[in-house]
C-alpha cells in the first residue's frame, strides 16, 4: 500500500516537471510520458527514504536532501539522454525540472509548516 502523501508528492512533481518541459518547448509525447516514468523511478524512492529515515538534525536532513537532489539531476539527465540522444537538452531538462520542482516543493512545505498543516 502506497502512502497517500508520497503519491501526492509524486503527482505534484510530475505536474511541475511536465509544465517545465512544456515551457522548454518540449512537445514530444514520448518525452512527456517518459518524465512520468523517470519521476516514478526517482521521486517515489527519494520521498520514501526521506519519510522513514530518522535524521539527527534539520541540518543533516537538508544536506542529505540537497545531495540526493543533485544526484537525481544527473540520473534524470542520463535517463532523458537515453530517450532524446541530446546531451545538452538532457542536462537542461534534468536541471530545470528538478530545480523548479525542488524549489516549489520547498516553498509548499515551508508554507504548510507555517500554517501548521501536514500531509
Amino acid at each position: 500500500m502506497i502512502d497517500i502523501d508520497i503519491l501526492i508528492y509524486y503527482l505534484l512533481t510530475c505536474l511541475i516537471e511536465v509544465i517545465v518541459l512544456l515551457i522548454l518547448s518540449e512537445r514530444r509525447m514520448k518525452v512527456l510520458f517518459a518524465s512520468l516514468v523517470i519521476n516514478a523511478a526517482t521521486n517515489i524512492p527519494l520521498n520514501l527514504f526521506l519519510k522513514y529515515y530518522i535524521f539527527d538534525s534539520m541540518l543533516q536532513y537538508y544536506l542529505v536532501v540537497t545531495g540526493l537532489e543533485i544526484l537525481i539531476v544527473f540520473i534524470e539527465a542520463f535517463l532523458y539522454y537515453l530517450i532524446i540522444k541530446d546531451k545538452k537538452k538532457s542536462l537542461l531538462y534534468g536541471f530545470f525540472c528538478n530545480a523548479f520542482s525542488f524549489s516549489i516543493g520547498l516553498l509548499l512545505t515551508s508554507l504548510l509548516a507555517l500554517a501548521n498543516i501536514s500531509i
